[in-house]
């Protein structure tokens, strides 16, 4: 049993020291004094309307295909040989929108990968000559391919996940990038669990003639099971390019009816409070879920710029029957007759 235990935390201290290595630049470095020197600043736009609702805390929670973007490591978070499909949409400034689709199955031995596409269209904008005579249009937009894997060690969840980024404006720019993520088991049966994840590290884009780098960010975070319908999540986030700041979110679960769940959530992200005049800061929404489908809906102030709303659809694909949602007892009762819980049962903290 000693053995095991060391061997258990050898483990998570060197893959944890691993992607602490490849932070050491964003923990000499963050500070608002290094604002605008990073592109391609559409990778800090989340994706899924439950984790924009939550104010963004997520990085120990997600069991969708959006885990890809939060935290590779969380696909382990999906149950064994299901499929998560996720779509979100968000206008943001007319004509401006970004959205987002991912993939992501966990096989039956326990290893978890994902794909996924964010796009950000900036949309039809004049191009004119210098005399200032429109001369056509041109359509901005960014974009990131995304490829993860994750698998439990001891325990512990480990991902990666490999970008291919392009921004075009007149001209286009592209590299590549890594993401890397850590979860923990969960502790104090089953309610709490500890998340390590750093987005966006490699490559450098070129816009005439000058490089810049991408927005990389470090994220502790963590997730709290109040209850089986519950949740409390908190994240710590050390971008490159600006102050650290905090983000904290809190969800809860109405079991309305067999198979049916009506979901409530808030949140507060303390980046856009800090750097948006207005009111910015305070996130809310709500989902409905009902067997193996979710709707979610975000909305998040923008200061002076109003509102900006997250609409996203989740899916569940299983060889086995669709499984519904119960009482909270019931959802415990099955635990030790069944290691696939429901696709959004309130029990979402266990890794099957």
């Amino acid at each position: 049993m000693i053995r095991l235990f060391h061997r258990r935390w050898m483990t998570l201290g060197m893959l944890s020291l691993f992607i602490l290595k490849s932070a050491l630049p964003v923990w000499g470095a963050y500070s608002s004094r290094d604002a605008g020197t990073t592109t391609a600043n559409f990778l800090k736009l989340g994706t899924g309307a439950r984790c924009e609702a939550m104010g963004e805390a997520c990085s120990a929670l997600v069991n969708e295909a959006e885990a890809l973007y939060w935290n590779p490591a969380d696909l382990t978070l999906i149950p064994k040989t299901q499929t998560s499909v996720t779509f979100m949409h968000a206008p943001y400034l007319d004509p401006t929108y970004f959205d987002f689709i991912g993939v992501a199955h966990h096989t039956e031995n326990g290893g978890a990968f994902g794909a996924g596409l964010q796009y950000f269209s900036g949309g039809a904008i004049p191009q004119t000559d210098t005399s200032g005579t429109t001369v056509g249009r041109f359509n901005p937009y960014d974009m990131a391919l995304s490829l993860g894997y994750a698998a439990t060690f001891y325990g512990y969840a480990f991902g990666a996940t490999g970008k291919y980024i392009e921004s075009k404006l007149q001209t286009s720019a592209h590299t590549m990038a890594v993401d890397f993520g850590m979860l923990s088991p969960a502790y104090f049966h089953d309610r709490f669990r500890l998340a390590l994840a750093e987005s966006n590290i490699g490559g450098r884009m070129t816009f005439d003639q000058e490089a810049y780098r991408l927005p990389q960010n470090l994220k502790i975070g963590s997730a709290w099971s109040l209850s089986p319908t519950w949740k409390m999540t908190f994240d710590l986030n050390f971008p490159i390019d600006n102050d650290p700041y905090e983000a904290v979110g809190s969800e809860y679960q109405w079991i309305i009816h067999n198979g049916w769940v009506l979901v409530g959530r808030v949140g507060y992200n303390t980046r856009s409070s800090r750097n948006i005049d207005g009111l910015s800061g305070p996130t809310a929404g709500f989902g409905t879920h009902v067997r193996n489908y979710a709707f979610d809906y975000a909305m998040v102030p923008m200061g002076t710029l109003g509102l900006t709303h997250r609409l996203s659809i989740s899916i569940r694909f299983s060889g086995e029957p669709a499984q519904t949602i119960r009482t909270p007892s019931a959802v415990h009762a099955q635990r030790d007759q069944s290691k696939t819980n429901s696709s959004f049962s309130p029990n979402f903290f266990n890794i099957p």
